[in-house]
């Protein structure tokens, strides 16, 4: 088991701000443009850990946050449309000195609503340890209308050495202006 970890965004300027539910999230390292989830995430289990950070990437193409929520997007090996969920390297988040990465997509997706399973392999990743999910029902998701949403995983480590992590998310989306 690893100790509690302090995550470390990239260096930004302007200091921390609070997120969703409180979080600190670091300024973005640039003025972020277009759709922007604004994401706290907390980690229980193998590895434990808690922040924040700006997801700019996650929206791209999309008008706004609205549009965002209601559209999702096709992705390579889906059999429909997805909503991509904020990942934590979009921003070079790390925790002990090691990138943090969760590929988390909600689909089949139809729009903003709850989604109590998932049909997609779901992962998390830091360092050289990578998780993903065993049980569909392991994943919960909800997505309201303004591009707002949350989810909850629970993965199993893919060393096989039977360790779990589970991972909570919680968004807000802006559209800031574009460039």
């Amino acid at each position: 088991m690893v100790a509690a970890a302090t995550p470390t965004p990239s260096p930004t300027p302007g200091g921390p701000t609070a997120g969703p539910g409180g979080c600190q999230v670091a300024a973005s390292a640039g003025p972020p443009a277009g759709v922007t989830l604004i994401t706290c995430y907390s980690m229980t289990g193998e590895v434990v850990s808690s922040g924040g950070f700006y997801d700019d990437l996650e929206g791209n193409g999309a008008v706004s946050c609205s549009d965002w929520a209601r559209s999702g997007e096709q992705v390579s090996g889906a059999a429909g449309e997805v909503l991509p969920a904020p990942d934590p390297s979009t921003a070079g988040v790390a925790v002990n000195g090691q990138e943090l990465a969760f590929t988390f997509y909600i689909g089949p997706y139809t729009g903003p609503g709850s989604y109590p399973s998932t049909d997609l392999d779901e992962l998390a990743s830091l360092g050289d340890t990578d998780w993903n999910n065993v049980n569909a029902t392991d994943f919960t998701a909800h997505v309201s209308a303004d591009g707002s949403g949350s989810l909850s995983a629970s993965l199993t480590n893919e060393a096989g050495n039977g360790e779990t992590e589970t991972i909570i998310e919680t968004w807000i989306c802006v559209t800031e202006p574009s460039d």
